[in-house]
């Protein structure tokens, strides 16, 4: 039987994503996140995706709407990261059909309550 070789797997792709998560689990667990989450959802209690067609939901999810992943330069990624007029508060429904662009049609009037 023939020898297949097969190339390792692209350890630069693998470490690159592994650094990428954890810039990101930094920035979701450290303290100012969490109480700039808590703020967001004091000032905003409702999902304003919802609110926008008409329906009454409560928030649990606060969504960035400029990814604080799409810059590689740390200050910018901090001030994306921790401004609180870059965030939104989403039920958990519309914040899962914003990042599935599959499901983008059932915002927000279509989500099943």
């Amino acid at each position: 039987m023939p020898t297949i070789y097969r190339s390792p797997k692209n350890t630069n792709k693998d470490s690159y994503s592994a650094k990428r998560k954890a810039e990101r689990q930094a920035i979701y667990s450290s303290t100012t996140w969490k109480q700039l989450r808590e703020e967001k959802l004091r000032q905003k209690p409702l999902c304003e995706c919802c609110l926008k067609a008409g329906v009454i939901r409560v928030a649990q999810d606060v969504h960035h709407l400029i990814s604080f992943m799409s810059t590689s330069n740390p200050v910018e990624r901090d001030r994306l990261a921790y401004d609180l007029d870059n965030l939104q508060s989403l039920c958990r429904e519309c914040h899962h059909a914003t990042h599935n662009p599959k499901k983008k049609n059932l915002m927000p009037s279509d989500v099943q309550y």
